[in-house]
């Protein structure tokens, strides 16, 4: 016979949990009290929470997605200091608003929230909308934002649902399956509804958030701390930390790309990308090529790359082919890309509308892709 190798099913962790201590009810209705108080009395001072000025909530929302927050707070209070109403950051073009979002990623939030400031001033006269559809109408704003806009500042009793949320409920409850599909799906709506504090619900939803985000994390939850605790059935059963199930994660895909890093001086040209490019449409950065191998290019290969793109990017080089100054590949990661960048330092200009020589000053304004690059030319 084969040895064991001592492992049990989370099946039989859970039976054996429940046997030694019968798992509680994970009633929805006893979140809201003690929710409630917890979250006034550990709440995080976060900036929009001084605030019942719906525009400032919304930009919160929008930048707290799939950020840290601590990362979010300096970008809100530039953004906001910059934009203070919606009338101002319609009034902007978009490449500023790129701009003062670069370094936070997912560049389809900032455009959305220039489209969405348009649509503000046009459809409702530059006040932030109060009612659900409306808000639910907004370019970029889904289910999930219209609720916690609605129910932190106008008191919409809607219950929101994010991962954090997501994980508290199927933990509270012990709701197995993915909880964005099928019946799991559907019992985590119910429990949502039902737990749903509708004399606070504004406190409510942002105390399942900060909840979930602080104490019933995705790994070692904080279970003796928790508000909540008992009345978890998963905490019960003895396994909260296997709800809900993982989910199978995309195979990340490498990419191999050149970065031509075209300047005189120390100073770099970049420009503005068109809005059909792969990498970071519609931003201001380097001129780049994607290199179509699996495999990364050699040094030989890439100066004949770089070298055949010159004349349709309109790049003049003060060198022949041969003097292209090729880099070590620089490493970055957007979603399910693993980059691999190869910068190229060409000493020219570039011939484009849009072009501009900037300074180090300058650069910190670019998306973190392009300053990476520029920081490694910049090296001795």
């Amino acid at each position: 016979m084969g040895k064991s190798s001592g492992k049990q099913p989370q099946g039989a962790k859970r039976e054996r949990a429940a046997t030694a201590r019968p798992p509680l009810s994970g009633d929805p209705t006893a979140i809201a009290a003690p929710l409630h108080r917890w979250y006034l009395a550990a709440r995080r001072d976060l900036p929009w929470r001084q605030t019942r000025d719906p525009y400032a909530v919304w930009l919160s929302e929008i930048m707290c997605q799939q950020t840290r927050v601590s990362v979010v707070i300096p970008y809100y209070e530039r953004f906001l200091a910059r934009f203070p109403t919606p009338s101002d950051l319609a009034a902007a073009d978009e490449a500023e608003v790129l701009e003062l979002w670069a370094g936070l990623g997912y560049y389809s939030r900032g455009r959305n929230l220039h489209r969405a400031a348009g649509t503000i001033v046009r459809e409702f006269g530059g006040e932030f909308p109060s009612e659900a559809e409306e808000i639910r109408s907004l370019p970029g704003v889904g289910e999930y934002t219209a609720a916690a806009i609605g129910s932190i500042v106008f008191g919409h009793t809607r219950p929101v649902i994010d991962g954090n949320v997501e994980r508290v409920l199927a933990r509270h409850g012990a709701i197995d399956g993915d909880p964005k599909r099928g019946e799991a799906r559907r019992e985590l709506r119910e429990a949502a509804e039902h737990a749903l504090d509708v004399d606070n619900p504004g406190d409510h939803n942002q105390g399942m958030m900060e909840l979930g985000a602080t104490v019933c994390t995705p790994r070692s939850p904080r279970c003796e701390t928790c508000p909540i605790e008992s009345s978890c059935r998963a905490r019960a059963l003895g396994t909260p930390e296997t709800f809900p199930p993982p989910r199978a994660r995309r195979t990340p895909e490498t990419q191999h790309w050149l970065a031509l890093v075209v300047g005189t001086r120390g100073r770099v040209t970049t420009i503005e990308r068109s809005g059909v490019e792969e990498l970071l449409p519609g931003h201001r950065g380097l001129p780049m090529i994607r290199w179509g191998g699996d495999d990364p290019p050699s040094a030989p290969e890439i100066r004949i790359a770089a070298n055949r793109a010159l004349v349709s990017l309109r790049i003049t080089s003060k060198g022949s082919a041969d003097t292209l100054d090729v880099l070590s590949a620089v490493a970055h990661s957007i979603t399910h890309r693993r980059l691999r960048i190869h910068p190229v330092c060409i000493e020219g200009t570039i011939d484009n509308d849009s072009a501009q020589l900037i300074d180090g000053k300058s650069g910190a304004r670019l998306p973190a892709l392009f300053r990476k690059v520029i920081d490694a030319a910049r090296r001795p």
